[in-house]
């Protein structure tokens, strides 16, 4: 099996890009690993439901990545980044 990702990241929404500057060294590691995840295996998360329908997400400890798939290129969107509270009503 190939270490390869099988999708590529497409854009980074401006709150996301914000969440990570705020973010230490180790914090910023850990996202980005499982942001690799995602993309070696998009649907391997838990796909989202209501006004959010069309979004995934990855929990990684109190936080989550909200991101959309497009399957036709091959590469997702994340939405936004952030601790479990507020994030999705932010979305």
């Amino acid at each position: 099996m190939s270490d390869q990702p099988t999708y590529s990241v497409r854009g980074v929404s401006r709150q996301a890009r914000r969440f990570l500057r705020r973010q230490d060294e180790k914090s910023r590691r850990i996202i980005d690993r499982h942001i690799k995840q995602i993309l070696a295996a998009p649907t391997a998360n838990r796909h989202l439901k209501g006004e959010l329908l069309c979004n995934w997400r990855r929990r990684f400890g109190s936080n989550r990545i909200i991101f959309s798939i497009d399957y036709a290129v091959r590469v997702i969107d994340i939405v936004t980044i952030g601790p479990r509270q507020g994030i999705y009503s932010g979305s």
